[in-house]
């Protein structure tokens, strides 16, 4: 009876180890953590940044997917505040799409061609992939002398090798050394805006604290639309936008430069097998007439 009750007992156990690792095998490939066997027969998660997001405005620009002041996003897609929740959802889903920049691109992510170009430094410079645009800087109002050398620092040799040193494309690559370093500088600068241009822009900071250890400089990532109206209001020294600015908005600054180039990727989880996208897709998926999987694979 003792060996028949233990044997139940292994067996048991088994069994429960079996339930366990089912359970997780299907949690993980729910949430892209393990593919499996892809069904294209599955819809199309689409993922897009909130409104008022300066990427989600060039994206859709660029793709074609306005009408007036209004974009086309499907209001269904699940859209997602800032640049890394866009990209956390697109990877932990195998069914979903979605676009960010592509110096956010990392190994949870695959970049898929548009019109079989891919989207590299290279191509977007070329002027061959097409979803590209400027990472902009704004001035408001007159600067003082320390944020007016910050300024001056971001467009240096020194400022623009940051940029490449952080995975973005050089706004200048013939840009002057910079010339501040013995200048006696103190005080504090606010920089407020894109998410995108975030990284970029802290980096930058860092290293002129790093030459001037007396300036601090509080760089927040709150969104295109959010920057452009600090620098208006000059709540903020310096806004931040991963847009062109309208003609209203640039009436009423003094300065818009681009500190960086970027290009906007399509992105899927890795074992998501999508081969590539035409731009009529990109804008078909984003506008909500693709439904499932196989409307893509299957052309």
């Amino acid at each position: 009876m003792k060996r028949n009750l233990k044997m139940l007992s292994v067996i048991g156990l088994a069994a429960t180890t079996l339930i366990a690792c089912a359970d997780t095998e299907s949690e993980g490939t729910q949430n892209g953590e393990s593919s499996g066997d892809f069904d294209s027969s599955s819809n199309v998660h689409v993922v897009t940044r909130e409104m008022g997001s300066g990427t989600r405005d060039a994206f859709a620009e660029m793709t074609g997917l306005v009408d007036g002041d209004n974009d086309l996003i499907d209001p269904g897609a699940t859209a997602q505040q800032g640049t890394n929740a866009v990209n956390s959802t697109v990877a932990d889903d195998l069914y979903s799409i979605g676009y960010t920049s592509i110096g956010a691109v990392d190994d949870s992510l695959r970049a898929v061609p548009v019109d079989g170009v891919d989207a590299t430094e290279e191509n977007i410079l070329d002027g061959d992939y097409e979803i590209a645009r400027n990472f902009n800087v704004i001035i408001g109002e007159e600067l003082s002398e320390t944020a007016e050398d910050f300024w001056t620092f971001m467009f240096s040799a020194e400022g623009q090798a940051i940029v490449e040193e952080v995975g973005y494309i050089m706004a200048d690559t013939d840009a002057p050394a910079y010339e501040g370093q013995d200048l006696d500088l103190s005080g504090s600068i606010d920089v407020n805006g894109s998410t995108s241009v975030y990284p970029v822009v802290e980096a930058i900071a860092e290293a002129y604290m790093e030459i001037h250890s007396d300036v601090q400089i509080a760089v927040h990532s709150t969104g295109s639309g959010a920057g452009v109206t600090s620098a208006i209001e000059a709540t903020s020294d310096i806004g931040m936008a991963s847009r062109d600015l309208n003609d209203d908005e640039i009436d009423q600054v003094t300065e818009a430069r681009p500190v960086a180039l970027d290009g906007i990727a399509v992105v899927v989880h890795p074992d998501n097998p999508l081969e590539g996208v035409t731009m009529d897709q990109v804008a078909d998926i984003f506008r909500g007439d693709v439904s499932t999987w196989d409307e893509l694979l299957d052309n």
